[in-house]
């Protein structure tokens, strides 16, 4: 039981160290997307200050122009958060994949304890059996030599 509980705090400790080594992965990911948020923001910003500032200069093609590097911004944004995500998803299923094995060795050593205490049992209940009957045997010979005196 010692050596089960053993085990489980070092997979504790495993899946807490993944846990942190996830966390600090996904760490710059994260400062990548709020700096590219924070970008996007400034320059939507100075395009939109910009168009105001270009009299004369159509319009049109330049909404169309702040549209498409919006719609770029925002496709790379979706991109690093789906790699974030994809990355995170793995390191939880190796996490979910490394219980899963701990689990299995631990259930297989709770079976063999087990059948290692009903082994025991069993053999003690045997041992029972033959102290009763060498009892039994020892109290006839003593009534037969009591018969004999």
């Amino acid at each position: 039981a010692a050596e089960r509980a053993e085990k489980a705090s070092q997979a504790a400790a495993v899946a807490e160290s993944k846990a942190s080594l996830l966390e600090k992965k996904l760490a710059p990911l994260r400062e990548q997307l709020a700096t590219a948020e924070e970008l996007r923001r400034k320059e939507a910003a100075t395009f939109r200050e910009t168009i105001d500032e270009l009299t004369g200069a159509n319009r049109g093609e330049l909404a169309r122009m702040q549209a498409a590097y919006d719609a770029q911004l925002q496709d790379a944004l979706e991109a690093a958060k789906r790699r974030a995500d994809e990355e995170r998803k793995a390191e939880l299923e190796q996490l979910a994949a490394h219980f899963q094995t701990v689990e299995a060795e631990l259930s297989r050593e709770a079976g063999e304890e087990r059948a290692a205490k009903e082994s025991a049992l069993a053999r003690a209940a045997e041992l029972g059996a033959s102290v009763s009957e060498a009892r039994e045997r020892a109290g006839t010979a003593e009534r037969r030599a009591a018969e004999i005196e």
